[in-house]
């Protein structure tokens, strides 16, 4: 008995001199402050907080309607950017318009948030997403047919719907909802970029691009995917407590370092790390702007989550490990910020008529580049062109984007 209750005060003084030489304790001491200060910036702790966020009037939401049209396009394989038809078109149609009516009827409803089961918070990667880009992608087609017809009205119904899916892709603020955002709105950009080159003298056409560019034209909310991966991060790190496979169960492979198969014994372990990513979410949420355009300050909130991702110290394992990339994020943001502002610089030089020497005819935040500086207005030997300086961050002087992402976003002017 005296023998094992000395080797137990023995064990119990090596832990002790042992957990003195980590972070793990000044971490702990913060804790309450931290989750606190995470509190006050509006961050997510439970299951329920976050399924609070999702409980949406169903007459103010489009969600089960769109969600009876979503899986036709597999049906009648034209997903995965089938190129349409006029000869496809007639044969799919009897089943395509009502479709294209039930998602009109659900573009009248303010929300568009599907029903989710949070008891797996791993489980962001649902199948809607990569549905409402195919319808995206097809409504673009059905607008471009109708507009080589000179049927503009419906050319506007068909973007318009397509800006509707777009802008409504990341209102469940997860990161992957954001990044499917910008995916569907290069579809969009891409297109209007081609009308605006080839039907921008026409002045009901550029009433259209006016229209879908100014409903296209929304901000985007880079707060609410902090305050949800604070609360997939406390998920992530009970899970690992409770199981030394919880990050396999998470989809975070099967490797797992030594810090997590042996730290989540440690006393303080999952306090100091919680510790450790409630103040980093509660400062990264702070520094973001209240102006949703100032992207440049958006861009240096998201940088100091990455740079935490970097940090050494058992307090900082599980946000090592866990924390995205989100700088890139916020670039893939801003770069499509000033794709659109091009398009809508260009759309509203050849409405007033302006002379494009004269400069942009638009000043404040649709004049904002990806740099920073202002949109690019140019004259080339075939016109005039409004650029962005594109994928690479880099002026090229107005050359378009290659297949390799070198080059600006080149909007042109018709003669």
């Amino acid at each position: 008995m005296i023998i094992g209750g000395v080797f137990g005060l023995v064990l119990i003084c090596i832990v002790a001199a042992a957990l003195s030489r980590t972070d793990l304790s000044a971490a702990s001491r913060e804790y309450e402050k931290n989750r606190a200060d995470a509190a006050k910036e509006g961050l997510y702790f439970s299951r329920e907080q976050v399924e609070a966020r999702y409980q949406i009037p169903e007459s103010e939401n489009g969600a089960r309607l769109i969600s009876s049209v979503l899986p036709l396009l597999g049906k009648l394989k034209l997903d995965r950017g089938t190129v349409l038809t006029a000869e496809m078109i007639k044969t799919k149609w009897s089943e395509l318009e009502p479709a294209i009516a039930t998602i009109e009827e659900a573009s009248h409803r303010k929300h568009l948030m599907f029903r989710r089961d949070f008891s797996n918070p791993a489980a962001t990667l649902f199948p809607e997403y990569s549905r409402l880009k195919d319808w995206v992608k097809l409504l673009v087609q059905l607008g471009h047919i109708s507009a080589e017809k000179g049927d503009l009205s419906n050319a506007e119904k068909y973007w318009s719907l397509a800006t509707y899916l777009t802008i409504k892709t990341d209102e469940e603020g997860m990161l992957i909802g954001i990044l499917v955002r910008i995916s569907c709105a290069a579809i969009l950009e891409r297109e209007l970029q081609t009308m605006v080159a080839s039907l921008g003298r026409d002045p009901k056409m550029l009433q259209v691009l006016e229209s879908v560019l100014s409903k296209l034209d929304q901000p985007y909310d880079m707060k609410m995917p902090l305050r949800l991966e604070n609360w997939f991060a406390i998920s992530v790190i009970d899970a690992v407590i409770k199981d030394s496979n919880g990050l396999q169960d998470l989809g975070f492979g099967n490797s797992l370092p030594n810090e997590i198969k042996y730290g989540r014994y440690l006393p303080g372990f999952r306090k100091a790390n919680l510790s450790r990513i409630y103040r980093t979410y509660a400062d990264a949420i702070h520094l973001i702007p209240d102006d949703p355009y100032d992207m440049a300050g958006v861009q240096r909130a998201y940088e100091s989550l990455d740079r935490a991702g970097m940090k050494q110290g058992l307090s900082y394992t599980m946000q090592s490990i866990m924390m995205p990339v989100f700088s890139q994020t916020t670039l893939s943001v801003s770069r499509d910020i000033a794709q659109r502002n091009a398009l809508i610089q260009a759309v509203a030089l050849l409405k007033s008529g302006a002379d494009p020497a004269k400069g942009l005819p638009l000043k404040g935040r649709h004049a904002k580049d990806l740099d920073g500086k202002s949109i690019r207005l140019k004259k080339n030997s075939s016109g005039w062109i409004v650029y962005s300086i594109g994928r690479d961050n880099v002026d090229d002087g107005g050359i378009p984007v290659d297949t390799h992402g070198k080059g600006d976003y080149v909007v042109r002017l018709p003669k």
